[in-house]
């Protein structure tokens, strides 16, 4: 099977907001670091995420850049 990425832009985190935890994702920050992990919770200001060391991280909103998220395709 194959991917897609679904990039979301800081601009778009609202439209986004209940459909981000949970997933699996690539945090893009503003200084050029990309983080990965899940993504725990999502509120006005902050994003927090825990990384597969299973260390928790607490983003402010100002920091993402966007956020890539993959999804399988059927082909």
């Amino acid at each position: 099977m194959g991917k897609r990425q679904l990039r979301i832009f800081r601009t778009d985190l609202a439209n986004h907001q209940a459909n981000l935890p949970g997933r699996e994702a690539n945090i893009l920050l503003t200084n050029q670091t990309t983080l990965h992990g899940y993504i725990l919770k999502l509120d006005e200001n902050w994003l927090f995420i825990r990384d597969l060391r299973r260390k928790e991280h607490k983003i402010s909103l100002t920091e993402v850049e966007e956020i890539m998220l993959d999804r399988e395709t059927k082909f």
